[in-house]
């Protein structure tokens, strides 16, 4: 591929590499581009240092790479893709906080990562720091939390411009199941019609499955009998949820 081809037998300076990811970003290689990030995170520092080898508060999980690309964005013409596919190759390093930081420091500037993006980040969030750590992140990211308090928590939103889909609530339903908060489960269910979004099988079978866990096999037989009324075909794993 382009990465490999064009690889040098010594890394390239940091301030190399923004540009060039910019330009491959921008022609939408995302595979390329993908690879440059992740080896210019290899090469380098993750975040830096003053003059004094002490990493300034403010910048102690704000990647280099990040605030080389933010200063070369505009003299490149680029697009978001490109901190979107920054934040992914953090992610694929094991790198949760600084994609935090980074997520943070682009909607304060009035960016919004994608909804796929955010959902990673999310579900990486709930798979490392927990359950209430990755639901807060969620009602940060979509947000949720300058809201005038509980029951109007959607409504606050509405003018938010990014909008959670149905695998974003799927995530963290999946999360608080294994986690064994059914309660949780059925306000992120209520929350999704709220949202006006359409569960989907995966959705029903999540909530199927927290609801014979607890043993409240009605309530499962409820879910099972909307699930068929409106017309979705039940998956293998709905059907052993039920009948199990």
């Amino acid at each position: 591929n382009f990465a490999n081809r064009h690889s040098l037998s010594s890394p390239l300076p940091l301030q190399c590499y923004a540009p060039i990811i910019h330009i491959v970003a921008r022609a939408h290689f995302r595979t390329p581009a993908l690879t440059l990030i992740k080896e210019a995170l290899r090469t380098s520092k993750l975040v830096g240092s003053d003059d004094h080898g002490q990493i300034p508060a403010k910048d102690a999980q704000t990647p280099k790479l990040f605030k080389e690309l933010v200063d070369t964005y505009r003299v490149c013409n680029s697009s978001p893709l490109v901190f979107a596919l920054l934040i992914e190759g953090l992610l694929d390093v094991n790198k949760l906080d600084p994609c935090i930081e980074i997520v943070r420091l682009l909607m304060s500037r009035g960016f919004s990562p994608p909804v796929k993006t955010c959902n990673r980040l999310i579900s990486t969030a709930l798979s490392q720091k927990g359950c209430d750590f990755g639901y807060d992140l969620y009602r940060e990211i979509f947000g949720f939390n300058h809201d005038g308090g509980d029951g109007e928590n959607v409504k606050e939103r509405v003018g938010h411009k990014l909008v959670p889909n149905v695998c974003t609530i799927n995530e963290l339903m999946a999360a608080f199941h294994r986690n064994g908060s059914v309660d949780m489960v059925e306000e992120l269910w209520i929350e999704m019609a709220k949202l006006n979004l359409t569960p989907n099988v995966s959705s029903y079978g999540i909530l199927m499955t927290a609801y014979c866990t607890e043993g409240a096999m009605e309530k499962a037989r409820n879910v099972w009998a909307d699930l068929r009324e409106k017309g979705l075909r039940p998956d293998v794993g709905a059907y052993n949820t039920l009948i199990g």
